[in-house]
């Protein structure tokens, strides 16, 4: 269960269609390995407090400034919260929960108190998390969304499957940029 601590400037989106960010909005989404389509809480130049009460996955898009259970995090990224995440933000950033249900048909305002049920969803380890990131260079769109969206969940699938046979990531420096890249050890 979620329940809303804290809500300012923030909705629940029924699908990336009615978010601002159609982009922002499916990625959060990729990122908890939900649905692209599924609902999402979006912040606009506010404040989100979530709180709850069990371990969760959660995953954030858009420039913001995330905690999850008090420690400053990054966004484009999913972690697993016990407690408790907070979203501030002076444009527009998406929450996405693992699991995150109901009968949301358009856009709502979030209210303090409000509730929302989860299914409970497995097979997520904590080693997973590494491969839950989106790198900077695909943070754009730069043209038809969907097609961007679909490059992010390629790149994810190839990233998680690569992390489940033993891959390290380390960071090469290259023509004066710095690249994170995934290394597996053949046998």
């Amino acid at each position: 269960m979620i329940v809303v601590q804290r809500a300012l400037g923030a909705f629940i989106s029924p699908n990336p269609l009615a978010s601002h960010d159609k982009f922002a909005h499916a990625v959060s989404n990729a990122l908890a390995l939900n649905s692209l389509t599924g609902p999402a809480f979006e912040v606009k130049t506010g404040e989100l407090e979530l709180e709850f009460d069990s371990k969760t996955l959660v995953a954030f898009a858009g420039d913001s400034e995330v905690y999850v259970d008090g420690r400053r995090v990054e966004p484009w990224a999913a972690y697993f919260a016990k407690e408790r995440v907070t979203l501030k933000t002076t444009g527009r950033a998406y929450i996405s929960v693992r699991g995150l249900r109901g009968s949301i048909r358009r856009k709502q305002v979030l209210k303090s108190g409000e509730a929302y049920p989860l299914e409970q969803l497995n097979g997520i380890n904590e080693s997973d998390l590494r491969a839950l990131r989106v790198p900077s260079t695909l943070r754009f769109a730069n043209g038809d969304w969907l097609e961007a969206v679909a490059r992010i969940q390629r790149h994810l699938g190839m990233v998680l499957e690569a992390v489940r046979k033993g891959a390290e990531q380390v960071k090469v420096r290259v023509g004066g940029g710095e690249f994170e890249v995934w290394v597996l050890e053949l046998s």
